[in-house]
């Protein structure tokens, strides 16, 4: 299932209609429209975080490609986790990483560190 689907699922786990769980959870109620017309699209990890908040549940309850299987690397896993975060979260991860790693970085990366 997708993102929507999982949703529209916690919702019917509520007894609660989209729209509403949307503004009981502190975000728009147009959201809903959005993910209907793109259900594939994941959105950022702070409203995942709210609704995961007002359901109850984990991560893994709204996004199952997040759940490791067998044939998801650990690459990919952490590649799907930094891609749901907010830009600015992004940016302070990255500086968090090759700051706290500096020295066990390749040469590739500690070039980065520096114009960065």
């Amino acid at each position: 299932m997708n993102f929507f689907e999982n949703f529209c699922h916690q919702c019917d786990l509520k007894g609660v209609k989209p729209s509403r769980a949307l503004e009981d959870a502190g975000l728009s109620k147009s959201l809903y429209q959005k993910w209907r017309v793109k259900p594939e699209r994941m959105p950022y990890g702070d409203t995942v975080k709210k609704l995961c908040d007002y359901f109850g549940c984990s991560y893994d309850a709204l996004d199952s490609s997040a759940v490791v299987t067998d044939k998801t690397d650990t690459y990919t896993l952490l590649n799907q986790c930094i891609l749901a975060l907010p830009k600015k979260d992004r940016e302070h991860l990255l500086s968090y990483v090759l700051f706290t790693y500096r020295e066990d970085l390749p040469d590739e990366m500690q070039k980065l560190r520096t114009s960065y």
